[in-house]
């Protein structure tokens, strides 16, 4: 089991979603360097299982200023494993300082981790009585 420290990771991206701005906390977290990250598209870093539910959050929030979504999806590090994210976007074009779409990251592996070790302990078990 991996135990990774929960990080809170920030992202700027145009609305097309090539990222703009990456938290230097990126290449402790997910191994990439802030010049590996920016100008790339988000959606490639996502799991191709996940590129649905990424995508959909997306189309959520990029044309509507002001608007949020969440999700939990995974993302590739750069040694080819995958992390769980949960993932805040919020459109905020708008904004002066951003000028663009952000995304807020914190890394849940380990809660996911943790679910897949004992499912019983996360409520799957079911009615007890």
């Amino acid at each position: 089991m991996r135990v990774a420290a929960p990080t809170l990771l920030g992202l700027s991206a145009e609305p097309d979603g090539t990222i703009t701005y990456a938290d230097p906390a990126f290449e402790h977290t997910l191994g990439w360097t802030v010049p590996e990250i920016v100008a790339r598209r988000g959606i490639d870093l996502v799991h191709p299982d996940d590129r649905p539910l990424a995508a959909r959050s997306w189309r959520e929030v990029v044309d509507v200023p002001g608007a949020e979504s969440r999700a939990e999806y995974r993302l590739l590090a750069r040694d080819g494993s995958y992390h769980w994210m949960e993932v805040a976007t919020v459109n905020l074009t708008r904004d002066d300082v951003v000028g663009g779409v952000a995304t807020y990251l914190h890394d849940v592996t380990s809660r996911h981790d943790a679910q897949d070790a004992h499912p019983f302990v996360m409520g799957e078990v079911g009615p007890l009585a």
